[in-house]
């Protein structure tokens, strides 16, 4: 059977909607405690469609009406633009209301949730073999990691918008190295560095001059590889790091190396100026999205593939 999703209802073709009724769909939309995401209501219909797509299936468990916790969670993730639209296009989305009877109480009961409780995430494949650690993180880049995550285990693709928002992540972050770039123009600078595939973020600021602070991810992008593809755009001339081993590394490989000491003064009305131009602030990027933006911009790049399409038609508006 195949079920098309439609207005937030998993449909089978030729059939009556799996939501119960016309206005139970109307009431679940009118709830704020489910934010903007098209929300399937029918658990076994999710199952079928998570088995034809191939899909993960993103079922939520939470309160309606809920608490300011609950509500905070709809506001912050659930509303998130690149967030409602990982959601619904590379997962099956379902919600669970846990203060409800009927089917809901079922499916919580079926899988041991607790009534009246903030929200939970279980990212499970059709099989309702889980994918991920059942998630009660309240917050974009930890939920977004989890996706992450739960779609790399699937062996589904993951949407590049959803794994730069996934970046802020604290997991993500521990593993993350910085090394701090003089040139004549940090302007310049962020759009070499941004466009680099594994740094995550830059930002500008003064050390001895002008400088860039790019933070970027070791096991993409090696800091070897780094100083050398810096050496070879001309995009730098000197770089301080934090750890003896990495600046005896530049020496050898960049040229001018020092150890980092002392702190990097703030340009913060200089960062990302390729995206200080009119409508940018309305789309609602996270730190790895504006940085990939900035550099495609100053590379006359098309910038529209790092954002997600929610995103891309509030730039449009």
């Amino acid at each position: 059977m195949c079920l098309l999703f439609i207005a937030g209802l998993w449909v089978p073709t030729g059939c009556a909607p799996a939501h119960a009724t016309e206005a139970q769909a109307a009431a679940d939309k009118a709830h704020p405690e489910l934010g903007i995401v098209r929300w399937g209501r029918d658990f076994e219909a999710a199952k079928r469609a998570s088995r034809n797509s191939g899909k993960p299936m993103f079922v939520l468990f939470d309160e309606v009406p809920g608490c300011s916790t609950v509500q905070g969670f709809a506001d912050r993730v659930l509303s998130h633009p690149a967030m409602a639209d990982a959601i619904e296009q590379a997962f099956v989305p379902v919600a669970i209301m846990n203060n409800h009877g009927g089917k809901d109480k079922e499916v919580l009961d079926h899988f041991g949730e607790p009534a009246w409780n903030n929200p939970v995430v279980r990212l499970m494949d059709a099989d309702e073999n889980m994918l991920a650690p059942r998630s009660t993180a309240l917050d974009v880049p930890t939920v977004a990691l989890t996706m992450v995550r739960a779609l790399e285990r699937a062996a589904q693709p993951v949407p590049a918008y959803l794994r730069l928002v996934s970046v802020d992540a604290a997991p993500v972050r521990r593993t993350l190295r910085q090394a701090v770039f003089g040139m004549y123009c940090f302007w310049s600078g962020e759009v070499a560095f941004g466009s680099l595939d594994g740094v995550v973020a830059t930002r500008p600021g003064h050390h001895h001059g002008e400088v860039v602070v790019v933070t970027y991810d070791p096991a993409m992008l090696p800091l070897e590889t780094l100083l050398k593809t810096a050496k070879a755009r001309g995009a730098a001339d000197r770089v301080w790091l934090s750890r003896d081993e990495e600046v005896a590394l530049a020496r050898r490989v960049f040229g001018r190396a020092d150890r980092l000491a002392g702190d990097i003064d703030d340009a913060a009305g200089d960062d990302k100026k390729q995206m200080q131009a009119r409508g940018w602030a309305k789309a609602g990027l996270s730190v790895g999205q504006q940085t990939k933006v900035n550099a495609a911009l100053g590379q006359r790049q098309d910038p529209m593939q790092y954002l997600s399409p929610r995103q891309q038609r509030a730039y449009a508006r």
